[in-house]
């Protein structure tokens, strides 16, 4: 079916094809103007030919009356807006009857089904498409005003918006289904690829409800803890946590944290496998809510250090047993000298008893004297015996809530002597409200009255001890500050190796056996020093350390 329009654009088509061209390039995104002119021709040739096989199968000929609905007041305004040139198209789509506009359709759809596949893969908006396809239009509009007048020039303005609206309008609805068809694509793939993660995963993941009750297990989670998912799904996560760990409330106090923050971590842990076999985690907890907001149950990723803590066992071990012929030659130096006083003072008693007895002697003070010397001297073999001791047996922690407050305050009186001797004011600033914590408090205790030892040592000529607590990062922070002597920056060093000691008679274990203690509650010792204008040393504990030691 020949129209004028249809006439026109085949008599115009090199005028019309470089003109499009032309308009695309100037006018639209820097998709379209980064690209060659050739190829934009090419791009207007297909345009063009859907328009114009479009046009042959859907309006009338040129003397045929137009559709009882095709006057001014039946067209149906289309408003285009194009944000990239800031103006308004408005067209009028022909209210034409159903079989015309069917019989184009056809000729339509494939066209813009490539070109929407083919923008998408190339990264075009649709809006750029669009105004792509509407300079074409503009190009054309402005083309056959010269050619036509009154009627006609009516007749192929209509064509040109009805075909024009089709156009855009399949190709909208077109690219909106490859969206979501891309979108649904996607997200198949991201779902699959994070059930892949999930499953392959060498971590134990497992969700579990807000009852506890384990919905997830992947394959990691039946490597550690031996369960198949179908033997513990629909059972507690408790199912795996050790019986004193249970009685501890160590898995209420990490409900209430995923309550209080969403997330919580328990550093190192144990737990139990199908077997009986105990296991050390590192566990990860998060909560997940629903769209409201309410919790519905926490993921939880599990890495297993078994391994990893036999093999710190090991090394601890291999140490150990290194120092063993270093503190056996120290001990034997330590012991030799006070036996051999201990020895030569039982002599010289010997003779004084001798002369008693025999009448040459009355008076006993002298092996009074030598007595004590023999006490002295066996006291202080009984101290080099128990650091060594002490130093030698890897602290046994037993846990209990603690507050560390409460500790300094019960002890840190029973020092009073030591400072009003040596002129000490001491300064207690602990923090307001501080958390307890899990922590055995006589060797805790033990290793904070080795860092004060040190400070009142520091301190020869008087000076001032301060004290102070803080609840940090879910850590509890003390710091024991001096204003003594300092040190250097080797000295600092050394003072952590065993059996190394500026103190006359000093076995050199009082802070390495701190720093041990420490490390067996999850925390550390740092020290910051300056000659001549003392020392600080700052313990870092953890609210909650290690779970391995039994509780009290």
């Amino acid at each position: 079916m020949s129209t004028p329009l249809t006439a026109f654009l085949a008599e115009h088509e090199d005028e019309v094809l470089e003109a499009w061209s032309r308009a695309v390039q100037a006018t639209t995104s820097h998709h379209y103007a980064d690209r060659g002119i050739e190829e934009l021709r090419a791009y207007a040739v297909e345009a063009l030919g859907c328009v114009r096989s479009a046009l042959r199968s859907s309006l009338p000929g040129p003397h045929e009356p137009a559709p009882s609905g095709s006057d001014p007041a039946a067209c149906t305004p289309l408003r285009v807006i194009q944000p990239e040139a800031g103006v308004h198209v408005q067209m009028r789509a022909v209210r034409g009857s159903t079989s015309d506009v069917r019989a184009g359709q056809g000729e339509i759809v494939r066209y813009v089904s490539r070109l929407a596949a083919f923008r998408m893969r190339q990264g075009f908006t649709e809006t750029e498409t669009v105004t792509a396809l509407l300079r074409g239009r503009e190009v054309i509009g402005q083309l056959v005003v010269p050619h036509y007048e009154g009627d006609e020039l009516v007749q192929v303005e209509r064509a040109l918006d009805d075909v024009f609206h089709r156009i855009v309008a399949a190709y909208g609805q077109t690219f909106c289904a490859l969206c979501s068809q891309q979108m649904t694509e996607d997200r198949v793939r991201a779902e699959r690829r994070l059930e892949s993660v999930l499953e392959e995963s060498a971590d134990a993941i497992i969700f579990f409800d807000a009852d506890r009750i384990v919905r997830s297990w992947n394959r990691g989670a039946a490597l550690i803890f031996g369960y198949q998912p179908g033997e513990i799904i629909g059972l507690s996560i408790d199912l795996l946590v050790p019986e004193e760990i249970l009685a501890s409330g160590e898995i209420e106090k990490l409900m209430a944290a995923l309550g209080a923050a969403g997330q919580a971590r328990l550093a190192e842990t144990q737990r139990i496998a199908k077997n009986g076999r105990r296991v050390w985690v590192d566990a990860n907890f998060t909560t997940v809510r629903d769209p409201d907001g309410r919790p519905q149950g926490a993921w939880a990723v599990m890495r297993d250090l078994t391994e990893r803590r036999r093999i710190q066992e090991a090394n601890l071990q291999a140490e150990r047993l290194a120092l063993i012929g270093t503190m056996s030659a120290k001990l034997a130096h330590e012991i030799r000298n006070p036996i051999g006083s201990v020895s030569l003072n039982l002599d010289l008693l010997r003779d004084e008893l001798q002369d008693i007895k025999a009448g040459r002697q009355s008076n006993s003070q002298e092996s009074l004297g030598l007595l004590r010397s023999i006490e002295n001297e066996l006291g202080r073999v009984q101290r080099v015996i128990e650091d060594y001791l002490r130093f030698a047996r890897l602290p046994s922690v037993r846990l209990r809530d603690l507050s560390l407050n409460h500790l300094l305050e019960e002890h840190v009186p029973f020092l009073t002597p030591a400072f009003e001797q040596q002129k000490i004011r001491l300064q207690l600033d602990l923090g307001e409200e501080l958390p307890e914590m899990r922590a055995d408090a006589d060797q805790l205790w033990q290793a904070l009255l080795n860092l004060l030892r040190n400070a009142i040592e520091a301190m020869p000529e008087g000076g001032t001890l301060t004290v102070s607590t803080r609840a940090l990062n879910g850590n509890i922070v003390c710091r024991i500050r001096d204003t003594g002597q300092g040190m250097s920056a080797e000295r600092i060093e050394k003072m952590w190796k065993p059996f190394w000691s500026t103190k006359r008679g000093g076995t050199g274990l009082g802070m390495p056996l701190a720093q041990q203690i420490v490390a067996e509650h999850g925390g550390s010792i740092d020290c910051e020093s300056q000659e001549g204008k003392g020392t600080v040393f700052t313990l870092t504990l953890p609210l909650a350390p290690a779970v391995g030691a039994p509780a009290s």
